[in-house]
């Protein structure tokens, strides 16, 4: 990031500047990192008295998403390779698995039966070609070929794990979900679900200005949604207000928002952002979800419809 920004710094105090064709995708794709470009924005502008628009900040926040995506968890299943050696015949069955379940599992360790049973066993899953009994952990034996049947036993017990946390809908609650036939703009809206998350104790009266005060740095709309938020110091207790409007608001940018989500979150769900905006991303992508949950009758409904968000088909 350090090269990029010298190199636009530069490039911006000869006032000139460079499209971005992708902006709206990564505005889009990477929320998080593209607010974390726009906080930084005045502090840049401020010190090198420049003006940075959408497009700079959206190659700035690719750097943050690789930042992001270096510390971020991995969901894959944990699995450990055994065979009675831990030579030659495992090395081979870790390469096909890693080829066949590349986004399902994530193999930490190829080793003989003798050191699994002298180790704690961390991972979720042991996958071996020789009968083990007794462990903590689930066994599956396979060849170390790795024939069909062996794939299709792997591939059950994959999906018989339990359903991902849907961390969007856990931090949703009914009393703080409004649907409005209003006619609203954007300020108004931010205002009304604020003054619904500091009736309900979530948050501190200056949480109004705050979200406002962001807002003017930079549109939190991605087409039919908002993520209008403010600083985590503000948020008394973690949750996400939800606002919807079927017959649309007018955002910045001409952006016809009908679900506002206000990301009313703080320090003690840090470890759960990437998740969280995870499920955003899912539901932005889920044409059907959206349009379902802006015809929600109330918050009970609207939340049924959000639940089904992560489910296994």
């Amino acid at each position: 990031m350090a090269v990029h920004l010298s190199s636009a710094l530069r490039r911006l105090a000869m006032g000139l500047s460079i499209n971005n064709p992708y902006t709206d995708e990564i505005r889009q794709n990477f929320p998080q990192a593209f607010d974390q470009a726009v906080l930084l924005k005045p502090v840049l502008e401020n010190q090198y008295q420049i003006q940075m628009n959408e497009d700079e900040l959206a190659f700035i926040s690719l750097h943050f998403e690789a930042f992001f995506e270096r510390h971020s968890e991995d969901a894959r299943l944990s699995v450990v390779v055994v065979c009675s050696s831990g030579i030659g015949t495992s090395q081979l069955l870790g390469q096909r698995l890693a080829k066949t379940f590349a986004q399902e599992l994530r193999i930490t360790r190829i080793i003989a039966l003798g050191e699994l049973l002298a180790t704690p066993i961390k991972e979720s899953l042991v996958i071996s070609t020789i009968a083990i009994k007794g462990l903590s952990v689930p066994v599956i034996e396979v060849s170390p070929l790795l024939n069909r049947h062996d794939i299709g036993i792997i591939r059950q017990m994959i999906t018989e794990q339990p359903t991902p946390t849907n961390h969007l809908v856990a931090l949703l609650q009914p009393e703080l979900t409004i649907v409005t036939q209003e006619q609203l703009t954007d300020q108004g809206a931010i205002e009304l679900i604020c003054q619904r998350l500091i009736d309900q104790g979530y948050a501190k009266p200056t949480v109004v200005q705050a979200a406002l005060a962001r807002e003017a740095l930079a549109s939190t709309a991605l087409g039919r949604v908002a993520l209008p938020h403010a600083d985590s110091q503000l948020i008394t207790k973690p949750a996400i207000g939800l606002l919807i409007a079927p017959q649309s608001i007018n955002w910045q940018h001409n952006d016809k928002v009908q679900l506002v989500f206000f990301m009313a979150l703080n320090e003690t769900v840090h470890g759960q952002m990437r998740a969280i905006y995870h499920d955003l991303d899912q539901l932005i992508e889920t044409p059907r979800l959206l349009k379902q949950v802006a015809q929600a009758s109330d918050g009970t409904a609207a939340l049924a419809i959000l639940a089904q968000l992560n489910q296994k088909n």
